[in-house]
């Protein structure tokens, strides 16, 4: 990351985040440029970058137990979908659910898909629960 990131580098980088440009939030980048400007900002988000390098969580996911929604941009060159399928092997009860025409933020750049794969998910986790209850005789 640029020490002193100008509008111009922070726009593409910010861009990079996402398929369709046009979907980047208005004065996104402006803010951006206002919180690196401070400098405990700036080093608390190189500190942040470094940390997302090293820290791997190849070790811990095949830990996490509970059903877990995997929400993947299809486009997303900043964490690449064969990062997703990844995760998904290592996570045993994970579901993996693509946002096509989506980079790396797909709350941002398709939340009507992000609204739908959250509901159908916990829609089948309840039918999940009420199906396990009812096979144990759990009124």
């Amino acid at each position: 990351m640029q020490h002193d990131p100008s509008h111009q580098w922070l726009d593409r980088k910010i861009g990079d985040l996402f398929h369709d440009r046009s979907r980047m939030l208005p004065g996104m980048v402006d803010l951006a440029y206002a919180e690196l400007s401070r400098r405990s900002a700036a080093r608390a988000l190189v500190k942040l970058g470094r940390s997302a390098k090293n820290d791997h969580l190849g070790e811990v996911l095949p830990n996490v137990a509970q059903p877990t929604l995997l929400l993947w941009g299809r486009q997303d060159i900043v964490t690449p979908p064969a990062v997703a399928e990844e995760f998904q092997r290592l996570m045993p009860r994970a579901e993996l659910s693509w946002i096509d025409e989506c980079g790396h933020a797909p709350q941002i750049e398709q939340p009507d898909a992000v609204a739908a794969a959250i509901a159908g998910f916990l829609d089948r986790l309840a039918a999940d629960e009420s199906h396990s209850e009812a096979e144990q005789g759990v009124a």
